[in-house]
């Protein structure tokens, strides 16, 4: 990647993520202008470990975040100070509930560890009384549909529910979400009050222990973790459906 002589702005405005490319950019612009400015928008929320975030050399000079909760994990833990984060309203996720999704398992993008989940998922099962859980149902991960790994997951789940159908009832109206390995929507549904249950992969990077995340509540139970808030809007600020990019004001 080259950075051209020839440019002539002052200020740059993206989305970031802490990706390498991202702050190349960043540090070699700041070299060529002089009085450069950079703001990065954090328009997603923050996984559970957010080294990805850690301030460093081509870091942006201002960075916007949905909520005081990860505001604080990134002054705390990531390097950076309160005058250099500002807060807004999610810019990706709204109020609005999609009742459908209650009942549903999520498979990550990144999946291993086959075995383990499925066996992790049977204790559930088994830990649960009988007709306690809404009728579930799996949702592969939209980029992974010819994934071996996920076909395998899907099948040994499927195989799950039949074995167990004694613990799910129709009739339940809780909304309840089971995230498997790597997720940032444990953020989202809590803020909706969704019930979340959590199938780690890899617990050190996986799980928003309370370690870190002071306003969630963590409870494991044979591997299978749950989560509480504490307080509404600490951990991320939904937004209304109306707003947009524009409503930053930073442009």
């Amino acid at each position: 990647m080259q950075i051209q002589n020839d440019t002539n702005f002052k200020k740059i405005i993206m989305p970031y993520e802490g990706q390498p490319y991202q702050n190349f950019v960043i540090k070699n612009l700041t070299k060529k202008i002089i009085n450069f400015k950079s703001i990065g928008v954090i328009h997603s929320i923050l996984p559970a470990l957010p080294l990805n975030l850690v301030k460093r050399e081509g870091s942006p000079n201002h960075i916007y975040v949905s909520g005081d909760g990860q505001k604080e994990v990134l002054i705390k833990y990531c390097g950076w100070n309160n005058k250099e984060i500002f807060l807004t309203k999610s810019l990706r996720f709204n109020k609005k509930l999609d009742r459908k999704i209650s009942g549903s398992i999520f498979f990550p993008i990144n999946l291993n560890k086959v075995n383990k989940i499925s066996n992790y998922f049977e204790k559930f099962l088994i830990g649960s009384k009988e007709k306690s859980l809404p009728i579930m149902k799996t949702r592969n991960h939209p980029q992974m549909k010819e994934s071996k790994n996920h076909q395998l997951l899907e099948v040994c789940l499927n195989k799950l529910f039949k074995k167990h159908k004694n613990k799910f009832n129709p009739n339940i109206k809780q909304n309840v979400c089971l995230f498997i390995g790597t997720t940032l929507a444990v953020i989202e549904f809590l803020e909706k009050n969704v019930l979340i249950i959590h199938l780690p992969i890899h617990d050190e990077f996986d799980i928003y222990t309370r370690k870190i995340w002071r306003h969630i509540k963590t409870l494991n139970k044979n591997g299978v973790f749950y989560y509480k808030k504490e307080m509404k809007n600490k951990l991320v600020e939904l937004s209304d459906d109306n707003y947009s990019f524009k409503k930053l004001n930073i442009i």
